[in-house]
């Protein structure tokens, strides 16, 4: 499955965001669309991102943009399988802990090592939907497979049946 994946990112400021948004084309084979505030990547929810990439403080430039957690509330609203990765300048374990336990999959400081770390936790979740998506697949044929065996079980059945009435 070599379909290109999408990434929304969603982060204030703009170059941050632009030289990230450079970065994953490099890095990854992915579409990126950036947007600078949750209000704005919300109206273009519709496109079906494989994952959104949230920063936590979003009101730097609107002072009445909602925050990362309230985007990330709305976001799982809509729809509660969609991966949300979140970035912050800030090291608060216990906002951390929160946004993880509000359905999160990744809470991402940004720091000196911040890029590597962006880029795993991005290639771990389209290696997890890849792999969901191989075993969607697998228990379809599963699924055709226990048929035709079932087939071949009742015309074995039936043909012993046959033959048992035949020798009788």
């Amino acid at each position: 499955m070599n379909q290109q994946k999408l990434i929304y990112l969603v982060d204030d400021n703009e170059l941050f965001a632009s030289t990230v948004s450079n970065g994953l084309k490099n890095k990854m084979d992915a579409e990126v669309k950036v947007f600078h505030t949750g209000e704005e990547m919300l109206d273009n929810f519709e496109a079906k991102p494989d994952v959104i990439i949230l920063d936590f403080q979003l009101n730097s430039r609107i002072k009445t943009a909602k925050d990362g957690g309230k985007i990330l509330k709305e976001i799982l609203a809509r729809d509660p399988n969609l991966n949300v990765i979140m970035l912050t300048s800030m090291e608060d374990i216990k906002n951390a802990v929160t946004l993880l336990k509000k359905g999160a999959i990744d809470y991402i400081l940004k720091d000196e090592v911040f890029f590597d770390n962006l880029i795993n936790s991005v290639e771990n979740v389209f290696e997890i939907k890849d792999l969901r998506n191989e075993i969607s697949e697998l228990k379809k044929k599963s699924k055709q497979y226990r048929k035709r065996v079932f087939i071949v079980f009742v015309s074995l059945v039936t043909i012993v049946t046959i033959l048992g009435i035949l020798l009788l």
